[in-house]
This record gives C-alpha cells, sequence and structure tokens, in this order.
C-alpha cells in the first residue's frame, strides 16, 4: 500500500471518494490539477469525492492514481471495492483484490 504522510494508506478510508479527497488535499493538488492528468471534469471528480457518483472504472482509477502519485493498482481494487461492496466486504478481500490487480501487471 502506498502511505501518506500521516502514515495511512488507501484502505483506511471508506470510500474512494474520501481516499481520493484526502490523499489530494495531503498532495496540495486541486481538482483542476487532477483533471487535467485524468481528462475528467472537475464536477465529475468533485461528485466522486462527494459520493455524489460512482467511483470511476479502472482506467480512470489508475489515471487518478498517477496523478496523485499512488500505486494504480491500490486505487484500482479500491474503486471496485467501492463499486461493489457486496464482493468486497472487508479489508481482507480488498487487500486480496490488491494483490491479484498488482500481480496480473507485472
Amino acid at each position: 500500500m502506498t502511505k501518506s504522510k500521516t502514515g495511512t494508506d488507501v484502505l483506511d478510508f471508506g470510500s474512494f471518494g474520501e481516499a481520493l479527497r484526502a490523499r489530494r488535499a495531503e498532495r496540495g493538488r486541486t481538482l483542476a490539477d487532477v483533471c487535467q492528468v485524468v481528462g475528467c471534469s472537475t464536477s465529475y471528480l468533485s461528485d466522486v469525492e462527494h459520493g455524489r457518483r460512482k467511483s470511476p472504472g479502472p482506467e480512470t482509477a489508475a489515471l487518478i492514481a498517477k496523478a496523485l502519485g499512488e500505486r494504480a493498482a491500490d486505487m484500482q481494487a479500491l474503486a471496485l471495492a467501492d463499486r461493489y461492496p457486496e464482493l468486497f466486504s472487508n479489508r481482507e478481500s480488498v487487500l486480496y483484490l490488491i494483490v491479484a490487480i498488482r500481480e496480473s501487471t507485472t
């Protein structure tokens, strides 16, 4: 997991949006900064951060990770777990997902 300055990892947050907002703030990035890398609107990203939209798909999650200096697999797994809570209901299942994504991309 990618640790923040405060020692937390992306799984310490309740949702993808919470992790995105916290990481973005920690790194001093604006919504516009991240959107420039991702290629999306600031309203879309704000809606994701505040839970008004579903978490992004794997490709967009990877771009968000790139913009924030996070591991793509970590953000992709968190986004998928957020989209499908019935499949990934606990931290351990999300950790397995992260490992699977990392292994499939190396």
